[in-house]
């Protein structure tokens, strides 16, 4: 006998992902299927907690789009993030040779 397995897929937009110094504690996130979200960043922390919340609220988000802002004020650490995405280029250019 065949057993049949369903995918129930979640999508999840974010803006961009900052504070990754994780200095600042948490400033609280809001998850929404039908509006944008409040900030155009969210510190790591908040997305932790934020994947959290959606994979307990499995049931509620299945076959949407969650979007995840930030509902407090986020650390911006373009540094950093643009350090950490050059090095993934660097690293992916390193692969392909």
């Amino acid at each position: 006998m065949a057993v049949m397995q369903t995918s129930l897929r979640i999508s999840v937009d974010l803006p961009a992902v900052m504070d990754v110094e994780g200095i600042d504690p948490s400033t609280r996130y809001e998850l929404s299927t039908q509006k944008l979200p409040t900030q155009a960043a969210l510190s790591y922390a908040d997305l932790d907690v934020a994947f959290a919340e959606i994979a307990n609220r499995r049931e509620e988000f299945i076959s949407q789009g969650v979007l995840i802002g930030a509902t407090g004020k986020v650390r911006m650490t373009w540094s950093v993030n643009a350090y950490m995405l050059s090095q993934s280029l660097w690293e992916r250019i390193n692969a392909l040779r």
